[in-house]
């Protein structure tokens, strides 16, 4: 009888695919797998050494660091923008914001059907999609909604509201956001969950008022226990080991660090640097700190790949997740800001960072080293002529100029000035304009009054606002936040002879035109509102006096 056994040959090969028959039947099986479902989690204005997860010793975080002990940390994480929408905008589209055009929170309206956010091509690939969003600045009308099938933001404030009536606690936000995920159908989903704590003012509600002598950690304390009420949630749902879930800030906070309390003048650390943490299916890669830097603008290629849709041709950003090839390490970091030009008359600054070298371009450039000083705190353009020549061109080479703002209407900007955002916007030819280091004596004015505004002091605010004027009497955005102080102290005629420079300095904006004309018309002058209102029809104005 013939032998059954296989020559030796055949049994070798036999062997030798047998794995390769597991790899294959693997492989097959992981395409059948539907993709994760992916969760971003953004706390706008927080800062990322203000978490034990980056070594802060003074925080509360539980739910964040629990998620940082399942994720990939990312240490040197970069936002391109020190403002809310743009910021957003890159994380979301891949684009840098020279290269997708919002430039600043208000007037440049993102164009989704040009660069797409990652929602829509997730919703273009059938995914369900359900964004989140605290603050007014992320409203519907700057096209950031684009591609969420669900969208929830909060209510307009009325005119002159204070700056609480234009955002919403954590808690309001994740309401409508649980209930989203509770009444999703079957299928790939993506949720976005946007908190505006710990943004300024700091008012934390009880208990984590009480917990903290400063505020700040009071507001990220809150924002922590929202982020494990709906980590939670995901666990109980049974979602949480099976999904993606990211955490990022979009912008830092000053916090006295370099003159600036709050966020938007300046691109130094303190509001440049973000924390960022990636989990994966599975908790894969669980604890791993990766220490070059990256960008947000990183962040939509990466999530395009674990939902295995094409991320677009063209962007600015990189797969987080993919091994550092050679020389991807020492790749630059492009970040700017054109808020103390557009609202103050300053200069504009844009950054270069790398692994070793931060350079800030102005009209007084600085250079540090990283490596000895990461706190910036020891400029050494001086002695390294080189190394500013070469990152100054590679700051030239991504700038681009800055297009003329789009029209905002008054009451959009009481709104946004109810968060402290200015809006009215310098006409600001390109100018030898001052360096804003140059100008933090007013800075400091202008956030004094900012925060006597905001908490309804206006007498207060109207005091400081004046002092800045006196000094530097071409900003528009000041003049109209005089101007609504007065207004909420019910001295019109103030306001109107406030309103008047910021028709002037703006000019001749339609907007502000019907608010002098509006001013008018309650002082009992027709006429001259008449006159106003034709001039408006006619693109010509000519403010005119009280009898």
């Amino acid at each position: 009888m013939p032998s059954r056994r296989l020559p030796a040959f055949a049994r070798l090969r036999a062997a030798s695919l047998a794995p390769l028959s597991l790899l294959v039947l693997a492989t097959a099986a992981c395409r059948r797998e539907p993709p994760p479902p992916i969760v971003v989690i953004s706390v706008d204005t927080l800062r990322a050494d203000r978490l034990p997860a980056y070594g802060y010793r003074q925080g509360a975080t539980p739910a964040l660091d629990r998620l940082a002990r399942d994720s990939v940390v990312f240490d040197a994480a970069y936002t391109h923008y020190p403002l809310t929408l743009p910021a957003h905008v890159s994380a979301f589209t891949g684009l840098l914001p020279p290269n997708h055009g919002v430039r600043d929170n208000v007037g440049y309206p993102l164009d989704a059907a040009a660069h797409p956010p990652i929602q829509q091509r997730l919703a273009a690939a059938g995914w369900a999609t359900g964004g989140f969003v605290s603050s007014f600045v992320l409203r519907k009308e700057t096209g950031f909604a684009a591609g969420f099938g669900s969208w929830d933001e909060p209510a307009a404030p009325a005119r002159g509201a204070p700056m609480d009536s234009a955002q919403r606690a954590a808690t309001a936000t994740l309401a409508p956001a649980l209930d989203w995920l509770g009444r999703r159908e079957e299928g790939p989903f993506f949720l976005f969950f946007h908190l505006y704590e710990p943004h300024a003012p700091y008012t934390p509600p009880e208990p984590f008022a009480a917990r903290h002598a400063d505020p700040y950690d009071g507001e990220v304390e809150a924002a922590d226990a929202a982020i494990g009420t709906l980590i939670e949630r995901l666990r109980a749902e049974g979602l949480y080991d099976r999904a993606v879930v990211v955490l990022m800030s979009d912008h830092g906070e000053g916090l006295g660090d370099h003159g600036e309390l709050q966020h938007g003048v300046f691109l130094y650390r303190s509001t440049l640097r973000v924390a960022l943490m990636v989990k994966l299916p599975g908790q894969r890669r669980a604890g791993e700190r990766v220490a070059r830097p990256v960008g947000l603008v990183d962040l939509a290629p990466t999530l395009a790949r674990l939902a295995r849709v094409d991320p677009g041709a063209g962007l600015d950003g990189r797969d987080l997740l993919a091994p550092d090839p050679d020389g991807e390490s020492a790749r630059g970091l492009y970040a700017e800001t054109y808020y103390p030009r557009l609202h103050f008359g300053w200069s504009d600054l844009a950054a270069m960072i790398e692994p070793r070298w931060y350079f800030i371009r102005g009209p007084q450039p600085e250079l540090f080293d990283l490596d000895a000083d990461p706190g910036l705190a020891r400029d050494v353009l001086a002695a390294n002529r080189g190394e500013y020549a070469r990152l100054r061109r590679r700051v030239e080479e991504i700038d681009r100029p800055l297009a003329e703002p789009q029209g905002v209407d008054e009451e959009t900007a009481q709104r946004l000035a109810a968060l402290g955002y200015l809006s009215a916007g310098n006409r600001t030819a390109d100018l030898d304009l001052p360096d804003p280091k140059t100008q933090r004596h007013l800075l400091a004015g202008i956030e004094a009054g900012l925060s006597a505004f905001w908490a309804g002091r206006d007498a207060e605010a109207a005091r400081h606002f004046e002092t800045v004027l006196a000094a530097n009497p071409s900003m528009a955005d000041i003049w109209a936040y005089l101007a609504r102080a007065h207004d909420r102290r019910g001295d019109k005629r103030a306001g109107l002879a406030a309103w008047e420079r910021v028709l002037e300095l703006s000019g001749g904006m339609g907007t502000v035109a019907l608010t002098v004309g509006e001013h008018y018309l309650e002082l009992g002058n027709p006429e001259q509102a008449a006159r106003l209102a034709d001039g408006e029809r006619h693109g010509a104005h000519a403010p005119g006096q009280l009898e």
